[in-house]
């Protein structure tokens, strides 16, 4: 038998191999469909890191801008409008739609794994004890494919340099699943117009290590005085201020002519581990509407809005 330095498997896996790869391949582009559903639809809890063991992906992520538009009196208003980010992006779902793969096999030997062993016969002496299934080992190598037009012909004498797999794969869209779906749905009806609100900036604020205040600001829609509420969890290591004077947990502040207001956050207790989210929410009346908005604190590394 000639020596072959290419690797001598069993001929069902030579087969498989390309298969597998292909499978392989589908469920790597799911996971990344995931992933990116998970980095760009929604925003992640503080603390949480990519890839975590948690199966919530926390809130949907909004894009929100105002623009004015004309009232029931002519008079132009200011309106806020919130849109789900994933409604806004192409969703890059694919698939293999077909795969074709051209390779050449050698087989070296074919020989009984059992009942005996050894070499198969092709003569009547080659049975199988009654109720037994018989099993087969075919060791092979890879080997010169078909050739392609127009290639010269070569003498298949040194398979571990030419073997090769010619492969062609068509991917495409692929369907959406029913539970994607679903969501598309409820994004459909998630677009929010409200002429009365708070807008929170940053909604989303993270402490790096060493890190002790951040600004927040808060600006009413429209324009307006008014009073403010604010609540957030007590015992967290965290409080808000307002001109250097802290504002406990259910205290009002009021929002000049302008309708803004500017706070601090202060990290004044050491933070315990590992460090939990603290929600800030907002509460206010604007022309007889109530209104709540919200504002998330977490420490390390963490990601706002798009």
């Amino acid at each position: 038998m000639p020596e072959f330095f290419g690797p001598v498997v069993d001929l069902p896996y030579i087969f498989n191999a390309p298969i597998a790869a292909v499978i392989e391949a589908d469920v790597m582009a799911a996971r990344a469909f995931v992933e990116f559903i998970e980095e760009y639809g929604f925003v992640r809890k503080p603390g949480d890191r990519p890839g975590g063991a948690t199966p919530d992906f926390g809130e949907l992520r909004m894009v929100s801008f105002c623009y004015q538009q004309p009232g029931a009196n002519g008079v132009m208003e200011k309106r806020l409008l919130q849109i789900p980010v994933l409604s806004l992006i192409p969703l890059p779902l694919l698939e293999v739609k077909t795969a074709t793969f051209d390779f050449g096999v050698r087989v070296l030997a074919a020989e009984r794994k059992y009942p005996t062993g050894g070499p198969i016969r092709l003569a009547g002496e080659d049975t199988v004890p009654p109720g037994e299934e018989p099993k087969f080992h075919w060791p092979a190598v890879l080997a010169r494919g078909s050739t392609v037009a127009g290639e010269e012909t070569k003498e298949d004498v040194s398979p571990h340099l030419e073997a090769n797999i010619r492969a062609q794969i068509a991917v495409g869209q692929a369907g959406i699943p029913a539970g994607i779906s679903n969501l598309l749905g409820l994004i459909g009806v998630n677009a929010l117009v409200s002429t009365r609100t708070i807008l929170v900036n940053p909604d989303v604020i993270s402490l790096a290590p060493g890190q002790v205040s951040a600004d927040l600001g808060l600006q009413t829609v429209p324009a307006m005085e008014a009073e403010i509420r604010v609540f957030y969890p007590t015992g967290q290591g965290l409080v808000l201020e307002r001109d250097d004077q802290v504002m406990p947990s259910g205290a009002i502040t009021r929002a000049d002519h302008t309708g803004q207001v500017k706070l601090r956050v202060v990290r004044r207790e050491p933070i315990p581990e590992p460090p939990p989210p603290v929600a800030i929410v907002f509460t206010a009346n604007l022309d007889k509407t109530s209104v709540t908005a919200s504002c998330t604190v977490g420490f390390g590394l963490l990601r706002g809005r798009i």
